[in-house]
């Protein structure tokens, strides 16, 4: 089309010099015309036929030039024509190509669209097929592990039932085969089956606990408890001797046991089971001329305190005292070593001598501390059912203090 264009336009102006020449021709032979004219009035004939000749020419060669021009315009109008017709068959070509192209074009993505939608749909149904598969499996899995798992827990069940009924069978036997006294070291041993307390009525004053241990260490009394036979003093049907207090402070009221024999060798092992009565109690087991105690103190419990501690009470996991029965043990491998607590056969806790002490009470005293003739008014005092108190002058082997904690576990009930 920019070629045509061109061709046009060079035409256009070729024909426009040539009409602009013939122009000129014309002014020219007029002004000569006009000049021969003015010249002289006597022109020759001859001068006249010669500018009828030259205008005849003219307007010959004008005439001839205007058919020239013509058939040029023709010419070139034609080639435009022609040049429009290519150009536009041209286009028609190519937009029929591009159209076929584009059809071509959209039918190939169409089929390739379709070839994906059925592939993906396959995969869905692949996937699914396989996530069914899968929850099946896990599903009859959990099925058969839930399964095993009850088969389990039953036989863990059943063994545990029987390990409980060994257990409970061994610990009777220990506890109707065992005594305290079968262990070396030992220094009193007071418990329900001391005399005294064994054949006494219910209610009734005691004012002696006879020492089992073969010592003689048997504790006195200025202000004397009372033994339980009956009633909700009683730990696992055994009596118990229970000491009361109005105000857990030394009066008139308040009860003990005591005795001044001294247990602070360079080891010992002391154990008490007992249950408080009241709350808000203070001292159980605790020493008569040295600051010493075991078990509980200040209405809680959780406590133990031997002779040359630097710290304050040791507090394993202190809580306040329930009235629930509990064993209390704690031993000590003497100066330099270590003190130790449990509960119920549990660790408490530990410590050094130079934190927590190691020595044993000068004394004992049970119902409170600081007791005797000579307590002074710091003495603290607590309503509590005691049944059973053991020292040793040594620390107790594992196997010695697992044999104590089951017998007195047994004979108890404790855990």
């Amino acid at each position: 089309s920019t070629a045509v264009a061109l061709d046009v336009s060079t035409r256009i102006t070729s024909d426009s010099a040539i009409s602009t020449a013939v122009a000129t021709e014309v002014i020219r032979a007029l002004a000569a015309e006009l000049s021969v004219g003015n010249t002289a009035s006597a022109a020759t004939s001859r001068e006249v036929t010669r500018a009828s000749t030259a205008e005849s020419a003219i307007s010959t060669a004008i005439a001839s030039e205007i058919t020239r021009a013509s058939t040029a315009d023709v010419a070139i109008s034609t080639a435009v024509a022609n040049e429009v017709i290519r150009a536009t068959a041209a286009e028609l070509s190519v937009g029929n190509t591009a159209s076929a192209a584009r059809n071509a074009e959209v039918t190939r993505a169409s089929t390739a669209e379709s070839a994906i939608s059925t592939a993906v749909a396959t995969e869905l149904t692949r996937a699914t097929n396989a996530e069914n598969a899968i929850s099946t499996a896990v599903a009859t899995e959990v099925n058969r592990a839930t399964g095993a798992q009850g088969t389990i827990n039953t036989n863990i069940n059943a063994e545990i039932t029987r390990a409980q009924t060994i257990e409970g069978t061994l610990a009777n036997f220990v506890a109707a085969t065992f005594l305290p006294t079968f262990i070396s070291g030992i220094r009193l041993w007071v418990s329900p089956e001391s005399a005294n307390v064994a054949t006494a009525i219910n209610g009734a004053s005691l004012t002696s606990w006879n020492d089992l241990s073969g010592n003689s260490y048997n504790l006195a009394t200025g202000n004397a408890p009372r033994v339980q036979a009956t009633g909700g003093s009683l730990i696992n049907g055994r009596r118990t001797v229970l000491f009361t207090t109005t105000d857990g402070t030394k009066s008139a009221t308040s009860q003990f046991l005591y005795t001044t024999q001294s247990f602070s060798g360079s080891a010992f092992s002391a154990m008490i089971v007992a249950k408080i009565q009241a709350a808000g109690s203070m001292r159980v087991f605790g020493g008569v001329s040295n600051n010493w105690l075991l078990g509980w103190h200040g209405g809680s419990m959780n406590n133990y305190y031997f002779a040359g501690a630097s710290a304050t009470v040791f507090n394993a996991g202190v809580v306040a005292a329930d009235l629930n029965p509990y064993l209390f043990l704690g031993t000590s491998s003497g100066s330099g070593g270590t003190s130790i607590l449990y509960r119920n056969g549990v660790l408490l806790g530990s410590g050094t001598s130079s934190t927590w002490g190691t020595a044993g009470p000068t004394g004992v005293c049970l119902g409170g501390y600081n007791c005797g003739t000579t307590m002074t008014a710091n003495a603290e005092f607590s309503t509590v059912a005691v049944a059973e108190v053991i020292i040793y002058n040594v620390e107790l082997t594992f196997i010695q203090r697992q044999a104590l904690e089951n017998y007195l576990r047994a004979k108890y009930n404790l855990w």
